[in-house]
C-alpha cells in the first residue's frame, strides 16, 4: 500500500492517540468535550472509550451520577507510544515517497526549461513539495485555483483531500502536460 493511502486502522489510531492524550491531560473531561477536541463524532468517542476500557488502556471511575473520570493506565501509555511510533513511520514513508516523486517532477521541469511553477493544494503534501522545490532554481508559488494559472509554466497538484477536482479545474486552464501530480494520488487523466 502506498503511503498516501491511509487505512481505516491508521485513521482510528490517530484518533485514539488524540483521545488518550486528552484523557491523560484532563481525566474529568466529558465525552462531548473529547468529541470536539479530537474532532470525531460523539458516538465514536463512546465506542473508543469502551474499547479502551475493554483492552485495559483506560480505567473509569464514577465521580457523580452522570460524571466519570478516565485514567490512562500504564498499558494504555505503552499502546499510545506504539500508535505514535506507527503514525511517525507512516508519516516518514509519506515524506519519502512524495519527495522521490517530486524530484522526478522537478527534474522533468528543468528539462523542459520551466521557470515559474505553481503548487496548488494545502496540507502536508503541499509543504513537502515546497521543501523539495527549494533544491531547484524555480520561482515557486503556493496558489489556489482561483489564481491565474496561465501565468505559470507548470502546476503541481499537491493536495491529498481532493486531487481529482483540483486536476480537473487546472485542466480547464492548462494543457495536461503542464499539470503534474504524484502517481500515488491516482488522478484520472
Amino acid at each position: 500500500m502506498s503511503a498516501f493511502e491511509r487505512s481505516k486502522a491508521q485513521v482510528e489510531n490517530e484518533a485514539m492517540v488524540r483521545l488518550l492524550e486528552h484523557v491523560e491531560e484532563n481525566p474529568q473531561i466529558s465525552q462531548r468535550a473529547l468529541s470536539t477536541q479530537v474532532g470525531i463524532a460523539f458516538g465514536l468517542v463512546n465506542t473508543y472509550l469502551k474499547r479502551s476500557v475493554e483492552k485495559g488502556w483506560v480505567r473509569v471511575k464514577n465521580i457523580s451520577p452522570k460524571r466519570y473520570a478516565y485514567f490512562v493506565t500504564p498499558q494504555g501509555m505503552v499502546e499510545k507510544t506504539r500508535m505514535v511510533k506507527a503514525y511517525m513511520s507512516h508519516s516518514l514513508s509519506l515524506f519519502r515517497e512524495a519527495r522521490a516523486q517530486a524530484d522526478v517532477f522537478f527534474i522533468e521541469a528543468q528539462r523542459r526549461n520551466y521557470k515559474k511553477i505553481a503548487i496548488v493544494g494545502e496540507g502536508d503534501l503541499a509543504e513537502i513539495i515546497q521543501l523539495v522545490a527549494q533544491a531547484y532554481p524555480f520561482d515557486i508559488h503556493l496558489v489556489s485555483l482561483e489564481g491565474d494559472l496561465k501565468n505559470y509554466d507548470a502546476v503541481f497538484i499537491a493536495d491529498m483531500s481532493d486531487p481529482q477536482t483540483l486536476y480537473d479545474r487546472a485542466l480547464k486552464v492548462l494543457a495536461a502536460e503542464r499539470i503534474f501530480v504524484l502517481e500515488a494520488l491516482h488522478i484520472k487523466r
